[in-house]
């Protein structure tokens, strides 16, 4: 999640933001594997939550990158685990089904809502990316 300003990125002879989303997407695929050849091999079953949360996160960046601006990507990432942290819990110490990272590794609607943050990212990554060509 680079902050260099957008007209390097709209000037650029390559489309620059096509390879960064295609990298953010290996980057989750290689996250996913991992944590699931952990959970299998060396049954360790945070590995999975671990990736679980690496997607929804760069989905979270990639989607304020869009709206805001690329020097704000990385602040609401870092921002998500703490609002999380300290309203995402119900009663009985339950999270709310919006908290995803606080859910449990094996959590399909955490999973869910971490790939769906991912999904959106990715297609305003490319939708930004379509925009920006001459």
């Amino acid at each position: 999640m680079s902050r260099a300003p957008q007209e390097t990125d709209v000037t650029a002879v390559r489309p620059v933001r096509t390879y960064r989303t295609f990298l953010f997407g290996c980057a989750a695929i290689g996250a996913v594997v991992l944590g699931a050849c952990e959970a299998q091999w060396l049954d360790f079953g945070l590995g999975l939550g671990v990736a679980r949360n690496l997607v929804g996160y760069l989905g979270v960046g990639l989607t304020v990158q869009y709206f805001v601006g690329s020097m704000y990507g990385p602040l609401a990432v870092a921002a998500v685990p703490v609002g999380c942290a300290l309203i995402g819990l119900g009663p009985g110490q339950r999270p709310y089904s919006w908290a995803w990272p606080l859910h449990e590794s094996a959590s399909l609607l955490a999973a869910a809502a971490a790939l769906g943050l991912f999904a959106a990212g990715v297609t305003m990554g490319l939708r930004r990316a379509v925009e920006s060509r001459p």
